[in-house]
Protein backbone atom coordinates (compact mmCIF):
# COMPACT_ATOMS: atom_id res chain seq x y z
CA UNK A 1 0.00 0.00 0.00
CA UNK A 2 1.27 3.40 -0.54
CA UNK A 3 0.34 6.28 1.70
CA UNK A 4 0.82 9.61 0.01
CA UNK A 5 0.71 12.95 2.30
CA UNK A 6 2.63 15.73 0.48
CA UNK A 7 3.15 15.13 -3.09
CA UNK A 8 2.60 16.88 -6.48
CA UNK A 9 -0.28 15.15 -8.98
CA UNK A 10 2.80 14.61 -11.09
CA UNK A 11 4.65 12.61 -8.62
CA UNK A 12 1.33 10.53 -7.57
CA UNK A 13 1.28 9.90 -11.67
CA UNK A 14 4.79 8.39 -11.54
CA UNK A 15 3.68 6.42 -8.21
CA UNK A 16 0.76 4.68 -10.48
CA UNK A 17 2.93 4.09 -13.59
CA UNK A 18 1.98 6.70 -15.53
CA UNK A 19 3.48 9.40 -17.58
CA UNK A 20 1.45 12.07 -17.70
CA UNK A 21 3.13 13.85 -21.09
CA UNK A 22 2.45 10.54 -23.05
CA UNK A 23 -1.28 10.07 -21.95
CA UNK A 24 -3.91 11.33 -24.02
CA UNK A 25 -6.26 14.57 -23.17
CA UNK A 26 -9.46 14.03 -21.27
CA UNK A 27 -8.14 10.34 -20.20
CA UNK A 28 -9.32 8.68 -17.38
CA UNK A 29 -7.34 5.73 -15.95
CA UNK A 30 -8.57 3.23 -12.97
CA UNK A 31 -5.54 2.73 -10.94
CA UNK A 32 -7.65 1.09 -8.36
CA UNK A 33 -5.38 -2.24 -8.18
CA UNK A 34 -1.95 -0.16 -7.45
CA UNK A 35 -3.70 0.48 -3.83
CA UNK A 36 -2.48 4.08 -3.63
CA UNK A 37 -4.28 6.09 -0.54
CA UNK A 38 -4.43 9.64 0.08
CA UNK A 39 -4.98 11.79 3.06
CA UNK A 40 -8.15 13.08 3.03
CA UNK A 41 -11.05 14.74 5.26
CA UNK A 42 -14.61 12.81 6.07
CA UNK A 43 -17.13 15.70 6.66
CA UNK A 44 -19.79 13.19 7.80
CA UNK A 45 -17.22 12.06 10.78
CA UNK A 46 -15.10 15.30 10.57
CA UNK A 47 -11.89 13.13 10.87
CA UNK A 48 -8.68 13.07 8.46
CA UNK A 49 -8.13 9.69 6.92
CA UNK A 50 -6.89 7.28 3.92
CA UNK A 51 -8.67 6.94 1.04
CA UNK A 52 -7.88 5.06 -2.28
CA UNK A 53 -6.94 7.20 -5.21
CA UNK A 54 -9.47 5.48 -7.95
CA UNK A 55 -8.37 7.03 -10.96
CA UNK A 56 -5.96 9.42 -12.57
CA UNK A 57 -7.27 12.12 -15.14
CA UNK A 58 -5.38 13.72 -17.74
CA UNK A 59 -7.42 17.00 -18.73
CA UNK A 60 -6.35 20.27 -21.14
CA UNK A 61 -3.81 22.49 -20.55
CA UNK A 62 -4.36 25.58 -18.12
CA UNK A 63 -3.18 28.79 -17.10
CA UNK A 64 -1.15 28.42 -13.39
CA UNK A 65 -2.63 30.41 -10.54
CA UNK A 66 -0.83 30.33 -7.08
CA UNK A 67 -2.44 30.29 -3.84
CA UNK A 68 -0.12 32.03 -1.85
CA UNK A 69 -0.23 32.34 2.27
CA UNK A 70 -1.82 36.29 2.47
CA UNK A 71 1.05 37.64 4.51
CA UNK A 72 4.40 35.82 4.08
CA UNK A 73 3.74 35.13 0.14
CA UNK A 74 4.54 31.57 0.28
CA UNK A 75 3.14 29.12 -2.14
CA UNK A 76 0.59 26.53 -1.11
CA UNK A 77 -0.56 25.45 -4.44
CA UNK A 78 -0.12 25.96 -7.73
CA UNK A 79 -3.32 24.90 -10.12
CA UNK A 80 -5.60 25.47 -12.53
CA UNK A 81 -8.22 28.92 -11.76
CA UNK A 82 -11.32 26.05 -11.32
CA UNK A 83 -9.52 24.25 -8.90
CA UNK A 84 -11.99 23.92 -5.26
CA UNK A 85 -10.45 24.72 -2.30
CA UNK A 86 -11.89 24.61 1.10
CA UNK A 87 -13.39 27.97 2.15
CA UNK A 88 -13.84 27.53 6.28
CA UNK A 89 -15.33 30.74 6.80
CA UNK A 90 -18.09 29.79 4.96
CA UNK A 91 -18.15 26.34 4.92
CA UNK A 92 -18.05 25.82 0.90
CA UNK A 93 -15.82 24.63 -1.75
CA UNK A 94 -14.74 27.57 -4.15
CA UNK A 95 -12.49 27.78 -7.26
CA UNK A 96 -9.20 28.82 -6.59
CA UNK A 97 -10.15 32.28 -8.84
CA UNK A 98 -12.46 33.15 -6.82
CA UNK A 99 -10.16 33.36 -3.70
CA UNK A 100 -10.24 36.82 -1.52
CA UNK A 101 -7.98 37.69 0.80
CA UNK A 102 -10.72 36.96 3.30
CA UNK A 103 -10.73 33.73 2.54
CA UNK A 104 -9.21 30.97 5.02
CA UNK A 105 -8.48 27.69 3.94
CA UNK A 106 -8.38 24.15 6.06
CA UNK A 107 -5.01 23.14 6.37
CA UNK A 108 -3.78 19.12 6.93
CA UNK A 109 -2.81 20.28 10.14
CA UNK A 110 -6.19 21.28 11.45
CA UNK A 111 -5.44 25.12 11.18
CA UNK A 112 -6.78 27.73 8.90
CA UNK A 113 -4.58 30.29 6.65
CA UNK A 114 -5.66 33.35 5.21
CA UNK A 115 -4.58 33.02 1.41
CA UNK A 116 -4.73 35.08 -1.81
CA UNK A 117 -4.77 33.59 -5.71
CA UNK A 118 -2.71 35.12 -8.37
CA UNK A 119 -2.58 34.26 -11.64
CA UNK A 120 0.51 33.94 -13.75
CA UNK A 121 2.04 33.71 -17.07
CA UNK A 122 2.78 29.77 -17.43
CA UNK A 123 0.55 27.23 -18.73
CA UNK A 124 0.62 23.48 -17.79
CA UNK A 125 -1.68 20.78 -18.20
CA UNK A 126 -4.38 19.97 -15.38
CA UNK A 127 -3.82 16.47 -13.81
CA UNK A 128 -7.02 15.21 -11.20
CA UNK A 129 -7.81 12.32 -9.06
CA UNK A 130 -10.78 10.72 -7.76
CA UNK A 131 -10.91 9.63 -4.54
CA UNK A 132 -13.05 6.15 -3.48
CA UNK A 133 -15.99 6.81 -1.27
CA UNK A 134 -14.94 10.89 -0.44
CA UNK A 135 -14.96 14.31 -2.41
CA UNK A 136 -12.06 16.06 -1.73
CA UNK A 137 -8.56 15.32 -0.52
CA UNK A 138 -5.22 17.38 0.62
CA UNK A 139 -3.42 18.59 -2.49
CA UNK A 140 -0.03 19.89 -0.37
CA UNK A 141 -1.76 20.41 2.92
CA UNK A 142 -4.57 22.17 1.07
CA UNK A 143 -7.87 20.56 1.50
CA UNK A 144 -9.59 20.46 -2.09
CA UNK A 145 -11.82 18.94 -4.04
CA UNK A 146 -11.96 15.63 -5.71
CA UNK A 147 -12.71 16.48 -9.35
CA UNK A 148 -12.25 13.90 -11.04
CA UNK A 149 -13.84 12.11 -14.59
CA UNK A 150 -15.58 9.96 -12.58
CA UNK A 151 -16.24 11.49 -9.27
CA UNK A 152 -20.20 11.62 -9.41
CA UNK A 153 -20.32 8.08 -8.26
CA UNK A 154 -18.31 9.38 -4.92
CA UNK A 155 -19.25 12.60 -4.43
CA UNK A 156 -22.83 12.12 -4.64
CA UNK A 157 -24.98 11.48 -0.67
CA UNK A 158 -28.14 9.62 -3.14
CA UNK A 159 -28.21 8.18 -6.64
CA UNK A 160 -31.25 7.39 -7.98
CA UNK A 161 -32.30 5.62 -11.16
CA UNK A 162 -35.67 6.60 -12.92
CA UNK A 163 -37.52 5.08 -16.07
CA UNK A 164 -40.86 5.45 -17.32
CA UNK A 165 -43.38 3.70 -19.36
CA UNK A 166 -46.80 4.27 -20.67
CA UNK A 167 -49.26 2.32 -19.04
CA UNK A 168 -50.87 -0.79 -21.26
CA UNK A 169 -53.84 -0.49 -19.08
CA UNK A 170 -54.80 2.97 -19.91
CA UNK A 171 -53.78 5.48 -22.44
CA UNK A 172 -53.30 8.23 -20.00
CA UNK A 173 -51.38 6.86 -17.11
CA UNK A 174 -47.16 7.08 -17.03
CA UNK A 175 -45.69 4.28 -14.98
CA UNK A 176 -42.62 5.21 -12.95
CA UNK A 177 -40.31 3.28 -11.38
CA UNK A 178 -37.42 4.71 -9.08
CA UNK A 179 -34.28 2.61 -7.78
CA UNK A 180 -32.50 3.80 -5.10
CA UNK A 181 -28.26 3.18 -6.78
CA UNK A 182 -26.40 4.66 -3.55
CA UNK A 183 -27.76 5.97 -0.45
CA UNK A 184 -25.35 7.30 2.31
CA UNK A 185 -28.06 7.65 5.04
CA UNK A 186 -30.09 4.30 4.54
CA UNK A 187 -29.71 0.79 2.82
CA UNK A 188 -29.45 0.82 -0.96
CA UNK A 189 -31.54 -1.38 -3.66
CA UNK A 190 -34.88 -0.14 -2.79
CA UNK A 191 -37.42 0.35 -5.10
CA UNK A 192 -40.56 2.27 -6.00
CA UNK A 193 -43.12 2.55 -8.44
CA UNK A 194 -45.00 5.86 -9.12
CA UNK A 195 -48.31 5.94 -11.41
CA UNK A 196 -48.70 9.70 -13.06
CA UNK A 197 -52.06 10.33 -14.98
CA UNK A 198 -51.41 12.97 -17.55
Amino acid sequence: MNNIQFASMEQLFNVAGYNYKEMDINRTVDIFDKKIFIKSFNHDKSIIEFARVTHLTRKNDSIVWELKLKYSKDILLSSSANHFVWDEKNRKYIEVCLVNPSTLVKLENGRQAEVISEKTDRISPILDLTVENNHNYFSNGILSKNSGGKSLPYYSSLRLEVSSKRSKDTDNLLDMRVKVIKNKLAPAGKKAELWQRY
